[in-house]
């Protein structure tokens, strides 16, 4: 992730942004988070970049690019047992 990428993904944010890592297997997208908590990736096949507003989203987006009978995700609390 370089700064450069870091300058584009914060203009197209319009706020300070943090490099998370990366999602996906074949082409995978270089992941950002930004100061209010949306996420945004650039995928190196595209030119565009994606905002997703939480990780579910970014999450569901990936899946999308496979056949599946089902896919679940559980919450952070509902893997920590507190639920």
């Amino acid at each position: 992730m370089s700064g450069c990428e870091l300058a584009e993904i914060e203009q197209a944010a319009g706020q300070k942004c943090q490099p998370i890592g990366h999602i996906g297997y074949y082409y995978p997208a270089e992941v950002w988070i930004s100061e209010y908590g949306k996420l945004y990736a650039k995928y190196e096949y595209q030119d565009e970049i994606e905002c997703f507003p939480d990780v579910f989203a970014l999450i569901e987006r990936e899946l999308r690019q496979y056949k599946f009978d089902s896919a679940a995700m559980k919450t952070v609390e509902a893997l920590d047992g507190k639920l």
